[in-house]
């Protein structure tokens, strides 16, 4: 399969099929990627007329899977870990904020 990704955007080119999905991106605690198909269409490209091809698990699975390659430690995923690294330190300096005893 291959793929051209405009993130949130991909299009991909499969055997017998292509079409175009959305997808959201986001890092774990491990800042290991997640990605999570939104919407996705397919059409069949192996047919003289234009019919709509029925995404299974599978197909989804691997076009996320697809993705998650493409973009695993790319400069997208680097900002999603920098972003990351934002919230908490910005989570712990309120909370450290909010915790403060006045006298």
């Amino acid at each position: 399969m291959n793929l051209e990704i405009h993130y949130p955007l991909a299009y991909f080119y499969a055997e017998t099929y292509e079409g175009e999905c959305t997808f959201e991106l986001s890092v774990d605690e491990d800042n290991d990627l997640n990605v999570t198909i939104c919407t996705a269409v397919a059409y069949r490209t192996d047919l003289e007329i234009e019919l709509e091809h029925v995404l299974t698990d599978y197909d989804l699975q691997l076009i996320a899977s697809e993705i998650y390659d493409d973009l695993l430690n790319s400069d997208l995923h680097e900002e999603f870990i920098q972003e990351g690294y934002n919230i908490k330190i910005q989570e712990a300096y309120d909370n450290g904020k909010n915790s403060r005893r006045t006298i």
